[in-house]
C-alpha cells in the first residue's frame, strides 16, 4: 500500500469535517439547530476580533448595565432579512420570530487587549418563547464551544488585579431571570437606552425598530443626580425580577414610578433576600438593599448572579444616597 493510500482515509474525514463546519451559520439560519462552536454563530467573522461583527449586527448598549463582575460586555441584535422590531408601544417592544441577540463577556488583560470569556444568545423561536444557549471561550480568546446548560459553569479570571470566577449560568438560572417578570429582553428597550437619545435613532436608521405612531415614554422626574442613578440602577439590576407582576420575585415592584414609595421605611415581605427595612432613610448600615448588596448580614445576595466581585461604585451610590435622605426616626 502506498503512502496515498494510508493518508487517503483521514483527508477524506478531514475534508468532510471541514464542509460541516463551512455549514450555515446561526445567523443565516436562525431557526435552525445551535452550532457547537462561537465560530458557527456567525456573529464574528474572525472570533480573535471582537471589534469587527457581521454586517447584519446592529450594536446596542444600555445606558445603565446590569452588573456582572464589572465585565465588559458587547451587546447586537440581528433580526431577519427585511424584519423590524415593532417599538410603536414604549413599554413592550415586539420581536420577530427570528430574532437573535448576542452577549459576550469579556475581561480586561494586562497588556490593554479583552479576553473575551461567554457569549449568550437568545433566540425568538416559531412558538413566541425565548431560547437560550452559552458558548464559553477558550482561553486564547480564539473561539469556543457550547456549554451544555445543565449546570451553572465557572471560568478562571484575573482581572482588575484579582482572581474569580466568571459564572455561566444555568438554562434554569436564564429562565429565573428572563422569565420572572413581564420583560423577556431585558436591556433593549425604551427605558434602558432613555437617557441616550441617540441610540434610539440609530436603532431607528439600521433599520432595527419602527417607532410607529406613539406617546414617547415619559420617565420620572427625581429631585437629585444621585437619586435618578440609583433608581436607573435598580432598573437594570433589580426591576427584571421585582417589577409587580405575577409570580414570587415579581410581586415586589422596583420599576422607576414606584421605587421609592416601595423602598423608603418598607418592611421587606416573605420572599425578600433579609428581614428588615429596605431602605432607612439617613441608616445605610441597617437599610436591606445595602445588605443585599453586600451579601452580608445573613441577606442573600442581589443580584443574585454575577457578584462574585462587588459593584463597589454602586455600593457607594446607593449608601450615599441613603445616607443624605431624612432621618424618620
Amino acid at each position: 500500500m502506498n503512502a496515498w493510500n494510508c493518508i487517503r482515509p483521514i483527508a477524506i474525514a478531514l475534508l468532510l469535517a471541514s464542509c460541516e463546519d463551512a455549514g450555515p451559520t446561526l445567523i443565516e439560519a436562525p431557526l435552525g439547530e445551535f452550532p457547537s462552536s462561537v465560530e458557527q454563530l456567525g456573529i464574528y467573522p474572525d472570533p480573535a476580533d471582537l471589534d469587527t461583527v457581521d454586517v447584519r449586527a446592529v450594536a446596542y448598549a444600555p445606558t445603565h448595565q446590569l452588573w456582572t463582575n464589572g465585565a465588559d460586555k458587547h451587546r447586537y441584535v440581528v433580526l431577519p432579512e427585511g424584519e423590524t422590531i415593532d417599538a410603536a408601544d414604549p413599554e413592550r417592544w415586539t420581536f420577530p420570530t427570528g430574532t437573535l441577540l448576542f452577549k459576550t463577556f469579556a475581561y480586561p488583560r494586562e497588556d490593554g487587549t479583552s479576553r473575551p470569556v461567554e457569549t449568550r444568545v437568545m433566540r425568538l423561536n416559531e412558538e413566541g418563547e425565548w431560547d437560550f444557549a452559552s458558548y464559553r471561550w477558550d482561553g486564547d480568546g480564539r473561539g469556543g464551544a457550547r456549554a451544555e446548560l445543565r449546570v451553572a459553569e465557572t471560568v478562571p479570571v484575573d482581572a482588575f488585579g484579582e482572581s474569580f470566577d466568571h459564572a455561566i449560568p444555568s438554562q434554569r438560572q436564564c429562565r429565573q431571570c428572563h422569565e420572572a417578570g413581564r420583560r423577556r429582553v431585558l436591556g433593549l428597550n425604551d427605558r434602558s437606552l432613555a437617557d441616550d437619545t441617540n441610540q434610539i435613532d440609530r436603532l431607528v436608521e439600521s433599520g432595527a425598530i419602527d417607532l410607529g405612531a406613539r406617546t414617547p415614554l415619559v420617565i420620572p422626574a427625581h429631585e437629585s443626580a444621585d437619586e435618578r442613578a440609583v433608581i436607573a440602577y435598580a432598573w437594570a439590576n433589580c426591576a427584571h425580577c421585582h417589577d409587580g407582576s405575577v409570580g414570587t420575585n415579581a410581586a415586589f415592584d422596583l420599576r422607576p414610578e414606584v421605587f421609592l414609595e416601595n423602598t423608603i421605611d418598607r418592611e421587606t415581605e416573605s420572599e425578600a433576600s433579609a428581614a428588615g427595612i429596605r431602605v432607612v432613610p439617613g441608616d445605610p448600615d441597617t437599610s436591606v438593599i445595602v445588605s443585599a448588596m453586600l451579601d452580608d448580614d445573613g441577606a442573600r445576595a442581589m443580584p443574585p448572579l454575577g457578584v462574585q466581585r462587588r459593584d463597589a461604585e454602586s455600593i457607594a451610590l446607593i449608601r450615599r444616597w441613603i445616607a443624605a435622605l431624612p432621618s424618620t426616626r
